[in-house]
């Protein structure tokens, strides 16, 4: 279903599952990539970099994202987009200034 981004992006909450090897089934986020950057919040692989750049600073404070850019898109809800990002879901995940003190 939808979810509406913090910054007013589309986002879609899914259930993902694996169909070979494990099984694994992952609640996550799918931010598109959408036009325009609405001051940055609407760039897609900014979610990866985020994810990226917590873990190489050893913050763990973002939950793993991956960029996907398929070469025939990614459909959803009769759309189709270029590609996107996919983030862990989180249920119970606070906010950065809820996380501690990281000004």
């Amino acid at each position: 279903g939808d979810v509406e981004g913090k910054f007013g992006h589309p986002c879609y909450k899914l259930r993902l599952e694996c169909t070979e090897g494990t099984d694994a089934v992952v609640d996550c986020v799918f931010k598109p990539a959408i036009a325009g950057d609405g001051d940055g919040w609407h760039r897609a692989p900014m979610e990866y970099v985020a994810y990226r750049l917590s873990r190489m600073l050893g913050m763990d404070l973002v939950p793993p994202a991956a960029y996907r850019k398929p070469p025939g898109g990614i459909e959803l809800d009769y759309r189709k987009f270029d590609g996107g990002a996919f983030m862990y879901w989180v249920a119970d995940a606070e906010e950065l200034v809820q996380a501690g003190d990281y000004e």
